[in-house]
């Protein structure tokens, strides 16, 4: 089974270095972490006061590998869904946020669980999630 630490740094690989696409919402981008992101977080890693594209640029691969755990793993409480949850919807968390929370929401709505979908997994989704784990012998 692999680590989170593994599962980020194969999204890490996946998503490349640095790219500034004027045809991407997301603006520049470093392994994946938006621009955006590190204002959010305040990653201002050149100290010239501004979190701009060239501390995106700065951005190294360990850097981009914690946030992803920190921010988009534990969170979001992915690492409280069953296990065999958590690498797919933390792949789907770093590319669509909330959404991919959303998803699994309205999910367990067709399966017959009273959740609000709100893209943020709180008690409600995850007794949810692993009540269905339990009932089909998963966990």
């Amino acid at each position: 089974m692999q680590t989170v630490r593994q599962i980020a740094q194969q999204i890490v690989d996946r998503e490349g270095g640095y790219v500034d696409d004027p045809e991407d919402p997301g603006g520049a981008t470093n392994f994946g972490v938006t621009i955006y992101t590190m204002r959010r977080l305040g990653l201002e890693l050149d100290h010239d006061g501004n979190v701009d594209k060239h501390d995106v640029q700065m951005l190294s691969r360990a850097q981009a590998v914690d946030i992803f755990i920190k921010h988009y793993f534990e969170g979001p409480l992915i690492s409280q869904l069953p296990q065999p949850l958590q690498a797919t919807v933390f792949d789907m968390y770093v590319n669509a946020g909330g959404n991919a929370v959303r998803i699994l929401q309205r999910l367990l709505i067709d399966i017959g669980f009273e959740v609000v979908v709100d893209g943020a997994l709180g008690l409600q989704s995850i007794a949810a999630f692993k009540a269905t784990f339990e009932n089909a012998g998963a966990i």
